[in-house]
């Protein structure tokens, strides 16, 4: 039998799905088969769900998906109604974490940073989302640290600009107080006061005006602060700084956002400056070169009856000028002194107190005299007065001169003589007393002569003034001599052998003997009353000269001898049986004298005598013997008469008879008849 059985049906069970939040994990659809077949699954929206034919679901993203469970049946079961459940995903959480920070009251919000956190599936803000984080404040500039009620405040940071299908954002939940606001800092700057040391209350300074600076939004003190002022300087307060401080300080609300901050000045705002002092020198002065004097001043200006005795130190008073400073004006200076609460100042005129002055130099004239009528000797003198190492080269220039009024005419008297020609820049000068007189002229008493010069001869000793009587010896050629006598004072009166002489020029010759000469030269002082006598005694010398000035002969043609000294030759005819020969001599005084025909024979000069003469050479000589008697001189006289060229007799005679024919010079034979009896004759001829 065949039996054919139909298809049960079935039934799909599939509870509604529970809240599902993107993120959350894979789960299960839980959807059965009244068959107990496999369901199957399908999700319309695999953008927010997938599943798979397990059922296991996974979370894609946020929206709503219809997840339909399908049993196809089999040979028993028929399919199964599908059944469809709506799966709903919510949108996870992204949170946006400020990242907490403070700025300064009154400032611009810096730029806030943060994090968004609560990424799924490994989702990153990258990945995620779109746009761009930005962390924002409500606070502004002016937002103030406190409320009215003081309590401080602070101020949200929130993020934004991010989108995203599947989040939402929210703000974590620091982001409400996440901004601070710090008090920024007022300084107060106290005006810089200052006032002397006086012993007095401070002065009111205007109010001790303080200024404030680093306030926000345009504010002002006024709006944030009350207070008063002070220092902790008194009246007895000494010089030094001290501070200006606030005091009662009373803050509005808007004071709260700031602190208020001494500047480090105020500290020292307050200056109390040394009173003045004013040291006046006492004017001095001094000569130049001298020592410095001892100075003093005053010093003025002390407050609450202080004196120099509440100064620390020993007042002690100087300059710059020393004992060799110029002349010119110098300071007077303070030292030795301090004080704390004084400033000690110099009156103007202290740069000038100290005087140098010109010191003096004198001229010193060195006393003169001079006769009446006598020419001014030189002058001269010193310079005293120098002072230190001071002489005439280095503190003066010019040159000096000493002068007088006096000309040889000034009569008998004293008169001055007057020192100039420097001038200097230390000192003045005058002249000493002593120059009032200085110069002195008188009659003079000077008998003495200077000097005495004679026109021959050499004084003996050398002329002194103080010598009288001197010698001098001449030659026999100096017939006369002159004086020249000079005297040391020119008004004296000279006379040379009672005659008067000009001084300095010669006497009238005086003739001079052979022998001793006796010269009295006389010297008469102005005055009158001195005579001085002075003696020359000369002696003139006899002559030794035994010269002869010449020799000649009556025929004229005597010269000398050619080679010889005091030698005289002379030629004759043959026919000149003498000559007369002339001897001149040199010297007056001398004698002459003369060899001949054996003997000597005086001669008078310039008178001839007869010199027979044989034929051939003949010679005398003249003997010349000077005045002094020892000088003598031989002057060789040779007269050479030429033999005959005459060979005639001039007579010829026989003694007792008589020649035939007479003689004659032509006639050269005779004859003579004698006797018998006659045995010689004498023969007398004579040549011609």
């Amino acid at each position: 039998v065949t039996v054919t059985r139909g298809q049960t049906p079935q039934a799909i069970t599939f509870a509604a799905f529970p809240a599902k939040t993107y993120g959350d994990g894979n789960f299960s659809a839980g959807a059965t088969a009244g068959s107990g077949q496999a369901v199957t699954y399908a999700s319309d929206n695999t953008a927010v769900a997938t599943i798979d034919n397990t059922g296991s679901i996974a979370i894609k993203g946020a929206g709503t998906a219809n997840i339909t469970a399908s049993q196809a049946g089999n040979a028993n079961y028929l399919a199964a109604t599908p059944v469809s459940r709506a799966l709903t995903i919510a949108k996870a959480i992204l949170t946006y974490t400020a990242d907490t920070t403070s700025r300064n009251y009154g400032a611009a919000n810096p730029t806030f940073t943060g994090t968004v956190s609560g990424f799924k599936n490994g989702d990153t803000q990258a990945s995620a989302t779109t746009g761009t984080m930005a962390f924002k404040s409500t606070a502004n500039a002016t937002s103030p640290l406190f409320d009215a009620s003081l309590q401080r405040q602070r101020y949200p940071i929130y993020g934004e600009g991010l989108s995203t299908a599947n989040y939402t954002f929210a703000q974590a939940t620091g982001n409400d107080k996440a901004l601070g606001l710090k008090r920024i800092t007022v300084t107060y700057t106290f005006r810089q006061e200052t006032h002397a040391y006086n012993g007095k209350d401070n002065p009111s300074f205007d109010g001790f005006s303080a200024t404030f600076t680093g306030m926000a939004n345009g504010q002002t003190s006024d709006q944030l602060i009350q207070y008063s002022y002070a220092t902790t300087a008194t009246a007895a307060s000494g010089v030094g700084v001290y501070p200006i401080q606030l005091t009662n300080i009373n803050r509005t609300v808007a004071g709260y956002n700031y602190d208020f901050v001494a500047a480090p000045s105020n500290a020292t705002a307050l200056t109390i400056t040394k009173a003045n002092l004013t040291f006046t020198a006492q004017a001095a002065t001094k000569k130049y070169g001298e020592a410095n004097p001892t100075f003093t001043g005053t010093i003025t200006g002390f407050v609450n009856n202080q004196m120099v005795a509440n100064l620390s130190g020993t007042p002690v008073y100087s300059t710059t000028a020393t004992t060799a400073s110029g002349v010119g004006s110098y300071p007077i200076t303070l030292s030795g002194i301090s004080s704390s609460n004084y400033t000690i100042t110099a009156a103007s005129a202290n740069s000038t107190a100290f005087s140098i002055n010109k010191n003096t130099l004198t001229y010193v004239a060195d006393p003169v005299s001079r006769a009446f009528n006598n020419a001014n000797p030189p002058l001269t003198g010193t310079l005293t007065g120098f002072k230190g190492t001071d002489n005439l080269e280095s503190a003066t220039t010019g040159t000096l001169t000493f002068t007088t009024t006096v000309t040889p005419s000034t009569p008998v008297g004293t008169y001055e003589i007057t020192g100039s020609g420097l001038s200097s820049a230390n000192y003045d000068f005058a002249q000493s007393a002593a120059n009032n007189s200085a110069f002195s002229i008188y009659l003079s008493t000077n008998g003495n002569l200077s000097n005495v010069a004679l026109s021959a001869g050499t004084l003996s000793p050398s002329f002194s003034a103080g010598t009288n009587n001197y010698t001098a010896t001449v030659t026999t050629g100096t017939p006369s001599i002159t004086v020249t006598p000079t005297l040391s004072d020119i008004n004296a009166k000279v006379t040379v052998n009672s005659n008067e002489v000009v001084s300095g020029n010669p006497s009238v010759g005086i003739p001079l003997i052979i022998g001793t000469n006796v010269i009295n030269v006389n010297v008469t002082s102005q005055s009158g009353t001195i005579t001085n006598p002075y003696s020359i005694t000369v002696t003139r010398l006899p002559s030794d000269d035994a010269e002869v000035t010449s020799i000649t002969s009556s025929t004229g043609t005597m010269i000398p001898l050619p080679g010889y000294d005091y030698a005289y030759i002379d030629t004759v005819a043959n026919n000149v049986t003498s000559v007369d020969i002339s001897t001149v001599k040199h010297e007056a005084n001398a004698t002459l004298s003369v060899y001949i025909n054996n003997g000597e024979v005086p001669l008078t000069s310039g008178t001839p005598f007869n010199m027979p003469l044989n034929a051939g050479s003949n010679v005398v000589n003249v003997k010349v013997i000077a005045q002094d008697g020892v000088t003598t001189k031989y002057n060789n006289v040779h007269v050479v008469r030429r033999y005959s060229a005459n060979n005639q007799l001039k007579s010829l005679a026989v003694a007792g008879k008589s020649i035939s024919p007479a003689f004659s010079s032509a006639q050269k034979n005779y004859t003579l008849t004698v006797d018998n009896l006659t045995s010689s004759i004498d023969v007398v001829a004579a040549i011609a």
